[in-house]
């Protein structure tokens, strides 16, 4: 895929960025995320990077993260290389808080380098009232 000519400042792009969330009758809902990102400049390998909050009332389903060279070669990170991490234990001034988040960076993630992610998360059931799915999901 070619990218667009970017300014010198410009060290990450973002190709693509879905978001599928569904709700059952019940209020149950799942949201799908998918993002592909291109490390541009050596000041993009940041972007390598994936982090996903959850609490008790959700649950990551899975989280895959690759990483496509620019020569072709792809790696995946496994599962034992994910790290789940409280919240808590992030910011020093929080006592107790029951979010805790998902972290996982590309394998080679170097000037060129394309990162893809996708996962899956089950959301607390949804209330009724203002706000409820605005709660979980950013349109």
């Amino acid at each position: 895929m070619q990218v667009p000519a970017y300014g010198d400042d410009v060290s990450a792009c973002v190709l693509l960025r879905q978001d599928t969330l569904s709700v059952d009758a019940a209020g149950h809902a799942v949201l799908y995320h998918r993002e592909v990102r291109k490390i541009l400049r050596p000041q993009g390998r940041p972007e390598a990077g994936v982090v996903v909050a959850y609490n008790k009332g959700s649950r990551v389903e899975f989280l895959h993260v690759w990483t496509v060279e620019p020569d072709g070669h792809v790696y995946a990170v496994k599962s034992k290389d994910i790290a789940d991490v409280a919240e808590d234990a992030v910011a020093a001034d929080v006592l107790f808080d029951d979010a805790h988040l998902q972290e996982a960076t590309a394998i080679g993630a170097d000037t060129g380098s394309v990162i893809a992610f996708e996962y899956k998360q089950a959301l607390e059931p949804l209330q009724a009232g203002a706000g409820a799915v605005s709660d979980h999901a950013a349109f």
